[in-house]
């Protein structure tokens, strides 16, 4: 499948976080997924056309129940302080613009990775991808990148408002499960004595093909998608217990 540019965080995009919810953030993706580029190469960014998608089929595709609610985080999207969509007036077209920095991706992570949204923020956790796949590229050679919780969350620009210790570990959890990074943990006594973990980001795989089988493509085909369901079901099980597992483990110590 192909690829497109996620972004990460820089100094002009780590504000934005906060500035868009989880599904602002999960329509942004799925446009970014479902958009073209000019094969000549001529034109950098990508673009979708209005009139080439629903507001059903975005709402299937990041979990979001209300067309109200597809069309707020479209016009947000828009905002000049956000400016992740520009609307062509005369092509009737949305223009991405690629950001500055960015990981290129399999555009069936970002698609498969929506699908969890019924049990996780599956925008930030597209997010959170990006930035372990771009802080494993640019440690080849070097030392193993590690970080704890509160690091990595705030390395990502996040508030507690916007994800707890747990919602972090859930994100890790399953971005492994699904075979799209690598890590191990050790333990540490903080300053006050208290046991915590740090994560050791082994490797990432932001073009993995390990997720191009994981949705049902046909919208007609009502048993495929019963079938995709509980199979992204199953998965998410795993995660949890693997979750637990830790927390478990840590709780021993």
């Amino acid at each position: 499948m192909y690829s497109r540019k996620v972004p990460t965080m820089d100094s002009k995009t780590k504000p934005k976080i906060w500035k868009l919810t989880n599904a602002q953030w999960a329509v942004y993706y799925w446009l970014l997924a479902h958009s073209k580029r000019n094969p000549s190469g001529q034109e950098d960014h990508y673009y979708i056309y209005r009139n080439s998608f629903t507001l059903a089929q975005i709402r299937k595709g990041t979990g979001i129940k209300s067309d109200v609610t597809v069309r707020s985080a479209i016009q947000k999207l828009q905002d000049e302080s956000i400016e992740a969509l520009i609307l062509d007036s005369l092509t009737g077209a949305y223009i991405i613009q690629p950001p500055r920095l960015f990981v290129a991706m399999n555009a069936s992570i970002i698609l498969g990775l929506l699908a969890f949204n019924q049990y996780i923020d599956t925008g930030l956790t597209i997010t959170a991808f990006a930035i372990l796949a771009r802080m494993h590229k640019f440690s080849e050679g070097k030392e193993t990148p590690q970080f704890t919780k509160t690091e990595f969350a705030a390395l990502m620009g996040f508030a507690k408002q916007h994800v707890d210790d747990a919602g972090i570990v859930l994100i890790l959890y399953l971005l492994k499960g699904l075979g799209l990074i690598e890590f191990h943990t050790k333990s540490y006594d903080n300053r006050v004595g208290v046991k915590c973990q740090r994560y050791y980001l082994d490797a990432a795989y932001p073009m993995s093909n390990a997720m191009d089988g994981l949705l049902n493509s046909d919208d007609d085909d009502e048993e495929g998608e019963k079938k995709s369901q509980r199979h992204i079901a199953e998965l998410w099980d795993l995660v949890l217990g693997e979750a637990e597992r830790e927390e478990n483990s840590r709780s021993a110590q």
